[in-house]
């Protein structure tokens, strides 16, 4: 089996026994919905919890059940056992928690089950930016027809994706008097970030052509406090600017890396490379969340690297302390804001 790209994936089984009122084929093909929408809630539930997914079902159902065959590969029927509640069949699904992870990371859900996530969006049309000043730096400011006609397309892509945007009077009416102008570099995206409680920032400028609309911009994520990408080209239209705009979002959010925030993890005990090795396998298993480990700071019996995860390092402590190694014990603790200490003995 393959993943689309051609990645490999590894394939789990679960067997699950279902009610049938017959042994016929349209029988058949019910239980095996029952059982696939069974295991989709069941992994679901897992990663979201019941009460988020309760109230957010509709949405469940259509973003992510619908896409089961994309990590539901095989459903097969193991036989029929006649018990005190009647005939069950057994049914053998197998599916890829890596391909279930995408479809729900591309949902929006796991994303909006942790963090509300909210966005600030400056566009203008780059004649007016540099001609009467953009709409954000007037009281009496407004969008062009086009302008504005992106924007809003934006605004509802975004939304769709689980992601709140600032109004743009909201905007208008409480910037401060040093943002009311043109142009901004990264630090000052930051800062309006922070003020209007978004974790996102987008800022661009839109130019008509004869064939099209040229767009240049840059997403960046405030809690990490770096760019998430750049986008600029040439659309034929309105919708394929917007989504050349949401294509870095749709890859982020692929990715489980939207809202990610760097922070530290300490790893002390007497290890030699191929157990410290393992040991980090077994962390980028069993902990999700947990990205992007890299090297930063090797000693002998400490090991310092710099992670990322949507989750806060409180949260994860608390998922690394449930966890059980087969070659350690470990401890767990935090050093500071954004630092975990994990501290393990061989057994």
């Amino acid at each position: 089996m393959a993943l689309e790209g051609g990645l490999a994936q590894a394939l789990e089984t679960k067997e699950l026994s279902v009610p049938v009122e017959s042994r016929s084929a349209d029988a058949r093909s019910a239980a095996f919905q029952e059982a696939t929408e069974s295991l989709s809630l069941e992994l679901a539930t897992s990663r979201l919890g019941s009460e988020f997914l309760k109230e957010n079902q509709r949405r469940f159902e259509n973003q992510v059940l619908s896409q089961s065959s994309k990590y539901i590969l095989s459903v097969r029927s193991k036989g029929y056992e006649d018990t005190d509640k009647g005939v069950m069949m057994k049914v053998e699904l197998g599916y890829s928690s890596e391909a279930f992870d995408r479809v729900l990371r591309e949902s929006g859900l796991v994303q909006l089950s942790r963090q509300k996530l909210r966005a600030l969006v400056l566009l203008e049309d780059r004649d007016q930016a540099v001609g009467i000043g953009p709409w954000w730096a007037r009281s009496e400011g407004e969008m062009k027809k086009d302008t504005l006609g992106i924007y809003r397309t934006l605004v509802t892509k975004l939304t769709s994706q689980g992601i709140e945007v600032v109004p743009a009077a909201t905007v208008k009416n409480s910037l401060p008097v040093e943002f009311k102008k043109a142009n901004f570099n990264r630090e000052e995206l930051l800062q309006m970030g922070q003020k209007f409680g978004a974790t996102l920032v987008y800022f661009g400028l839109l130019a008509s052509a004869a064939d099209g609309t040229i767009f240049h911009g840059q997403w960046i994520q405030v809690p990490a406090a770096r760019i998430l990408n750049e986008v600029q080209g040439k659309a034929p239209n309105q919708d394929a600017v917007v989504e050349a705009l949401m294509d870095p979002i749709k890859t982020a959010q692929a990715q489980g890396t939207l809202n990610s925030k760097p922070f530290l993890l300490t790893i002390e005990g007497d290890l030699g490379p191929k157990q410290l090795e393992h040991l980090k396998d077994q962390l980028k298993n069993d902990v999700r969340d947990l990205r992007s480990i890299k090297e930063r700071v090797m000693r002998r019996g400490k090991f310092t690297f710099e992670a990322e995860s949507p989750q806060s390092p409180q949260a994860l402590a608390d998922i690394l302390k449930t966890l059980s190694f087969q070659d350690f014990q470990h401890k767990v603790s935090l050093d500071g804001d954004d630092e975990i200490l994990l501290q393990v003995k061989k057994r």
